[in-house]
């Protein structure tokens, strides 16, 4: 139960709330996309992910009972974080500099695609704690793309105006 309220916070629940804080604090009466998206890379990918793999890290154990996997595979899943923990440290990082939001949506989207695709090749046997693993991995990509289709669209305004 505390994972799922988890995700929820972190996927959904603290973007919001930063974005409600952030707007009366730069006196903004709509969100721009920009300011949305700052705070979904930050908490979506770059908490959820950092966090995830500290857990992969230090209690692989739970990672194997979540997905229900043989304790064999334990350092796997401590390299698997160690991952997540690089591309979630760059979704943190990219609170203090946009530079890094680009940068962590495209790796955090191939790479939970991947995780994403792979997941799904055990809907039949997996357990509720996976199914929720295999949503964040979708709405990870989701977050990534919308970001990456936005760039891409304004950097074509930007040059078509030249």
């Amino acid at each position: 139960m505390f994972f799922q309220l988890y995700v929820l916070a972190v996927m959904i629940i603290a973007p919001i709330l930063s974005i409600m804080i952030e707007r009366p604090i730069k006196k903004i009466s709509t969100v721009p996309f920009d300011t949305a998206i700052k705070w979904f890379v930050f908490w979506a990918i770059g908490v959820r992910l950092f966090t995830s793999g500290l857990t992969q890290v230090i209690n692989p154990a739970y990672t194997s009972e979540l997905l229900t996997f043989d304790a064999n595979y334990m350092f796997m899943i401590q390299e698997h974080g160690c991952a997540n923990i690089a591309i979630g440290l760059l979704g943190i990082l990219s609170l203090f500099s946009k530079n890094f939001r680009e940068p962590a949506a495209i790796t955090a989207g191939i790479y939970m695609l991947g995780a994403a695709i792979l997941h799904s090749t055990r809907l039949g046997t997996m357990s509720g704690g996976e199914f929720i693993v295999l949503m964040t991995d979708i709405i990870i990509v989701l977050i990534a793309a919308v970001f990456l289709l936005y760039k891409y669209n304004k950097n074509k305004d930007t040059q078509t105006r030249r």
